[in-house]
């Protein structure tokens, strides 16, 4: 017999949480699901967990019906009874979603800040107790008299009285539990009022976790190879970063949901998807009020090559190209796939949003063509006026045009002063050159009328490259045009670079744009140094993922 959830209200927000009967002489767990309003006088608590490989399941009895649950969890809910732990109603995600209803799961999903934010208390489930993690949490509830402050100490505590080693061994031991590698646990803990971190029968909150932490760095430079060699670094600083982001919070604004995406690529969600919607919570809570309605929405169903464009479209105060070629990788997406939207395979409303969607490119004056000649290297003297062929045209000014870009983004500069451009037989000597930041593409107009008229293409070699302009005139020639119709140039704007425009583009142009600069031809490999950086501010504070 399959459980029948309960409806959860469509007009209030709504949750299920669920209840653990007292302990029985069975071995079976019994637990009742009802459902609340999301409102601040429901008294809960919320369990952060990893589910865990599916197999092997295991069973527990949810008003009277048998539920499969995974075996962390049901190892989790047995402890939470024999301590007593389960005095109030709990939100676990996998029995109070129905996770076959894709739309249950898309609005609850939606909520999941609001509802970790809600909970009295947050319960953070690292598993049974295995080795010494038994000894480090006794060490870490000890008496404060067993820690005192002293002057010579990085973090400002100390231990006395304490073996360095049994420490040591703990803190090894917590550090390669896998539940800290899981990419939700960011955003449950991010929004917790209130952390207690469970590990067998030992419990340890927040405060003295972080005190933990702060304190065993001296440990790292004092002793011997016994107990450094043995501590992953990396992971001790996820963790560190993990368990002070709550004081670490940047101001509205400031929290770039792509940028993140791309910072914790390396974190575990079982579910593609969940790289974007495991974090939009904290993209919503650092936006400032006028913007959140815009926020991104969550829709299991939808094609993930839809959520890499809404991504784009999301992104400020412009499209950063090197971000977009490395979200394909973190979604696995290849740049074919994303000619998939706009077919007929895919639901009328999915292509008519991609259709209707603008992206804003940043567009940098690169100064003016100056000397032309034949890609294939014959000089411009030679050349019939009428040759139908690309040239090759270096470039002039700069050092004056660019000076707050060569500042701002030195390597970017480097390569620039670098490379020449290979375009089109109708652009010669004179014409001016607009780059598209992030990639080997320059564009500019085929009349020396004013930019916004018809517009042509070039591409970027790189002449310290082997076989540069050849691979670059080989990319023109197969290249996909902007549609005229599709672009829409804008002007550098008040308190930006004089070398800075817009160019707006429609989701054809911006995926001709993508298709040219991406690693996925091979023809491209060679000058892809010219990807631009992200910038120099990150959305996240110091040391911290929120």
């Amino acid at each position: 017999m399959t459980y029948c959830y309960e409806p959860l209200a469509s007009d209030v927000a709504s949750v299920r949480l669920v209840t653990l009967d007292p302990l029985r002489t069975s071995q079976q767990l019994h637990l009742h699901l009802e459902n609340y309003r999301l409102e601040p006088s429901t008294i809960y608590t919320a369990l952060s967990y990893e589910w865990g490989p599916p197999e092997p399941s295991q069973e527990v009895v949810v008003d009277g019906v048998t539920f499969i649950v995974r075996r962390n969890l049901r190892t989790c809910l047995k402890e939470l009874q024999q301590t007593g732990r389960a005095n109030r109603p709990i939100f676990i995600d996998a029995i109070c979603i129905d996770q076959c209803n894709i739309p249950e799961r898309n609005s609850q999903v939606q909520l999941m800040s609001d509802i970790y934010r809600g909970a009295q208390e947050v319960l953070v489930w690292l598993g049974p107790a295995v080795g010494k993690s038994d000894v480090l949490f006794d060490i870490c509830n000890a008496d404060d008299t067993l820690w005192t402050a002293k002057s010579n100490s990085i973090a400002g505590h100390d231990f006395v009285g304490i073996n360095t080693f049994e420490l040591a061994d703990g803190l090894d031991e917590l550090l390669s539990r896998s539940y800290w590698s899981r990419l939700w646990v960011i955003q449950e803990m991010y929004f917790a009022q209130s952390l207690i971190f469970c590990c067998g029968s030992r419990r340890m909150t927040l405060p003295t976790l972080r005190r933990l932490c702060d304190a065993a760095i001296p440990i790292w430079g004092r002793h011997d190879v016994r107990i450094t060699e043995r501590w992953d670094f990396g992971a001790f600083e996820h963790l560190r970063t993990l368990v002070h982001m709550q004081s670490k919070r940047a101001p509205a604004g400031s929290y770039d949901l792509h940028l993140q995406v791309l910072r914790l690529r390396h974190c575990k969600c079982s579910e593609i998807k969940d790289k974007v919607y495991g974090l939009l919570g904290m993209h919503l809570d650092w936006l400032p009020a006028d913007e959140r309605p815009s926020v991104l929405k969550v829709e299991y169903e939808a094609p993930v090559e839809l959520l890499w464009a809404r991504v784009m479209a999301s992104m400020t105060p412009h499209v950063d190209i090197a971000a977009a070629l490395e979200l394909l990788d973190v979604f696995q997406i290849a740049v074919s796939d994303l000619q998939t939207l706009t077919t007929k395979d895919v639901e009328l409303e999915y292509r008519a949003e991609v259709e209707h969607m603008t992206f804003r490119v940043e567009l940098l004056d690169i100064g003016i063509t100056t000397e032309t000649g034949r890609a294939g290297g014959a000089s411009d003297d030679t050349m019939p006026d009428d040759e139908d062929e690309a040239h090759i045209c270096t470039l002039s000014g700069l050092s004056e045009d660019l000076s707050q870009f060569a500042h701002e983004r030195p390597q970017e500069w480097q390569n620039l002063q670098r490379c020449v451009c290979i375009v089109p037989s109708e652009l010669r000597k004179g014409t001016p050159m607009h780059w598209i930041a992030g990639t080997h593409l320059v564009i500019s107009p085929k009349s020396q009328a004013r930019i916004g008229g018809e517009l042509a293409i070039g591409v970027l070699a790189d002449t310290s490259q082997e076989l540069g302009v050849q691979l670059a005139h080989a990319t023109l020639d197969g290249m996909a045009s902007l549609d005229q119709n599709d672009v829409k140039w804008d002007p550098a704007e008040p308190g930006t670079s004089s070398c800075t425009s817009w160019l707006h583009v429609t989701w054809r142009s911006l995926l001709a744009i993508i298709s040219s600069s991406s690693r996925d031809r091979p023809e491209t490999l060679e000058y892809m140094a010219l990807a631009s950086s992200r910038g120099s501010s990150p959305a996240i504070p110091e040391e911290s993922y929120s």
